[in-house]
């Protein structure tokens, strides 16, 4: 119990963290305007994709960037070009 009270505060902080992190991507989400329909599976091809273009939306957003690209597909520096 005494490593239980010493570990608390780190916890709270932690979790405090977490709801200001949650609360980021929820509004990313909100911004982008997200729907249901952008969360179904993708061919993978690029073509019409919005569900994609939607998820770079939201982690640029997030995370304060200009732009941002998110692709299961990137497995080498040559699909990277």
């Amino acid at each position: 119990s005494k490593v239980e009270e010493t570990l608390t505060p780190l916890f709270k902080e932690i979790e405090e963290t977490a709801y200001i992190n949650q609360e980021k991507v929820l509004n990313a989400f909100h911004h982008v305007k997200a729907s249901e329909n952008d969360l179904v599976g993708s061919t993978g091809y690029g073509y019409d994709d919005f569900g994609r273009d939607h998820l770079e939306e939201i982690y640029a957003h997030t995370f304060k960037a200009e732009d941002a690209i998110v692709r299961p597909q990137i497995i080498s520096g040559t699909h990277a070009i």
